[in-house]
This record gives structure tokens, sequence and C-alpha cells, in this order.
């Protein structure tokens, strides 16, 4: 791998692009459009913790009840899920209130790819 530096939150980082196998292939953010898409992001999800590939570290309403709610649980939803390999950390939000929508995104690097020099 080469030693190529990005900046996260004022830190000077390696590049950790292609460090995880398990959870590199979530690293593209997401946008979501509609209520539609975001249930099905959701069961998606669930089925990728299902899979012990990612677990629920915090949320604003369990996961499973984005499906079961016929109402939605909130103005804003948003939960934060980490790779169980790396610990790389994604969230998925939406906004229900103004319906302007969220998106599935990278939110932390994982600590081991901090640059200690």
């Amino acid at each position: 791998m080469s030693d190529m530096r990005c900046y996260a939150n004022g830190r000077d980082v390696l590049n950790w692009s292609a460090m995880c196998a398990r959870c590199d292939g979530f690293l593209e953010r997401r946008r979501v459009n509609s209520p539609y898409e975001y249930r099905d992001l959701v069961r998606q999800i669930l089925e990728i913790v299902e899979q012990g590939t990612f677990r629920v570290v915090s949320g604003t309403c369990p996961l499973e009840e984005i499906l079961t709610s016929k109402s939605g649980p909130g103005d804003y939803i948003a939960h934060v899920l980490e790779c169980t390999t790396c610990s790389r950390r994604f969230q998925l939000s939406v906004e229900t209130y103004h319906g302007s929508g969220g998106a599935w995104e990278v939110v932390t690097l994982p600590p081991q790819s901090l640059n200690t020099q």
C-alpha cells in the first residue's frame, strides 16, 4: 500500500480507501431521496448487520422500527454503524420533517489508520 496522505477532522491520516476488504464496498456516499429508498436501504443494512459485517453503535430509534412504524419514528433519524473488522464508522441519516432526504456515508476512519508519525 502506498503512503498517500489525506486529511480528516484536521488530522493527517493514511489513505484508508483500501484498508478493509469487509467494508470497502460501502464507502460510496449514497443519497436517499425518498421514504421508499430509505426503507429499502434500512432493509439491506439490517441484513448486513445480521451477517456480522456491521454492528449498530447508536441510533435515534431501533433500526427495525423504521420498517414497522407507519408514521416514522421522528423528524430526524440517524444511525451509526461500525465495521466489525476495522471499526470504520458509517452513518445512515434522513430528515423526514421537511423531506430533504438523507444519506449513507463514512463518518470516521478506523482507529488503526491514524498516522502516529
